[in-house]
């Protein structure tokens, strides 16, 4: 009975399709859009599946946010869209031979110089190394491509006479 008197006397919370202002607000799991009460799906990009985000309490498509889209995407913000995010990182995004350009996001091919067959050094060009058959790239100004290891090289004392781009080249033959 007191229930009853205080729902009458306080009226209800607006439904969805109802008129909604500051003074009346719309229930639980409702947003006011456009002085109408609208069902909610959301009330943060959180709740909405990948590369959608919430927009006045719906999920749509796209993103306004890094975290909207899935691995290896990227939110362009003027598009609202996600998109393929290109190479950050050589080792982890580029084919083997291939080194990234973070600047334009491409894996480009790092040449021909890389697991070239080889009988001595001078074959493989200034500063390389003839190594098991194959030329290694010297690697102490320069990032190895994608499937080499910068690996330092020493003479019979044991001191390190360079650092070598190189891997198991007849692999990839």
């Amino acid at each position: 009975m007191i229930a009853a008197l205080l729902l009458l006397a306080c009226g209800s919370a607006p439904s969805a399709g109802d008129v909604c202002t500051a003074e009346r607000p719309c229930g639980w799991g409702q947003t006011c859009v456009a002085g109408s009460c609208v069902d909610t799906a959301c009330a943060t990009s959180a709740q909405c599946p990948i590369e959608t985000f919430c927009l006045e309490g719906q999920c749509v498509d796209g993103c306004q946010q890094e975290s909207d889209c899935g691995p290896g995407r990227t939110c362009d913000l003027l598009l609202q869209e996600c998109v393929d995010a290109g190479c950050i990182d050589t080792q982890l995004d580029c084919g083997f031979r291939e080194v990234c350009d973070t600047t334009t996001g491409t894996c480009y091919d790092a040449g021909e110089q890389y697991c070239r067959p080889c009988q001595q050094s001078v074959q493989c060009g200034e500063g390389n190394v003839c190594f098991q058959g194959y030329c290694g790239v010297d690697c102490n100004d320069s990032e190895c491509p994608a499937g080499f290891d910068c690996l330092a090289f020493r003479n019979g004392q044991g001191q390190i006479t360079s650092f070598q781009c190189v891997t198991y080249c007849w692999l990839y033959e």
